[in-house]
Order: structure tokens, then C-alpha cells, then sequence
């Protein structure tokens, strides 16, 4: 983990596991779990005019060896194994 990074209470991040946080900030809400050797990093900017922050919503699972790049994920949603989210991408609860 470097830079602004939140991992709220109850929240885990397996081995592995990086998350960025040098360019803008990763959020990681209650009870979310991240998976091993994924990655979480974050853009300087998005072309919509959006933050380029990366959030994670509460209850949520991301699988093992998955990349997630500036996008909001929301509350209980399951991400699979090797799944890659880029910039942008809303996962709705």
C-alpha cells in the first residue's frame, strides 16, 4: 500500500495485494475483502470530467489476481477471479 489510501474497519486485503493510492485516493469501505494478487490503482485524471478515485462499497468481494483501475464498485457486489475493471467503470450495487 502506498500513498492516500482508506481501508475502513473490518475490511482485509490478502498477500500480495497492492493498492495504490500515489496518484489519487482508494477508498475500501466495511467488510469489502481483496483478493490476492490483485491490484488497485488510480489514473490522474478521467476524460468524463469524473474523480479518478477508486472506490470499493461495503460488503463487496474481489476476487484473487484481479485489476481495478479508477472505478466505483458499490455495496455487495461479488467481482470474480481475473476480472479487470478500468477507468471510469460503475458496478452498481
Amino acid at each position: 500500500m502506498i500513498g492516500e489510501v482508506l481501508i475502513r474497519r473490518f475490511a482485509s486485503v490478502w498477500y500480495n495485494a497492492v493498492v495504490r493510492g500515489d496518484i489519487n485516493r482508494v477508498d475500501i469501505s466495511e467488510f469489502a475483502c481483496i483478493g490476492e494478487n490483485s491490484v488497485l490503482h488510480t489514473a490522474p485524471s478521467l476524460p468524463t470530467g469524473m474523480k479518478a478515485n477508486l472506490h470499493i462499497g461495503r460488503n463487496t468481494t474481489v476476487g484473487a489476481n484481479c485489476t481495478l483501475y479508477s472505478c466505483n464498485i458499490g455495496n455487495d457486489v461479488m467481482i470474480g477471479d481475473k476480472v479487470v475493471i478500468l477507468e471510469g467503470a460503475v458496478v452498481e450495487d
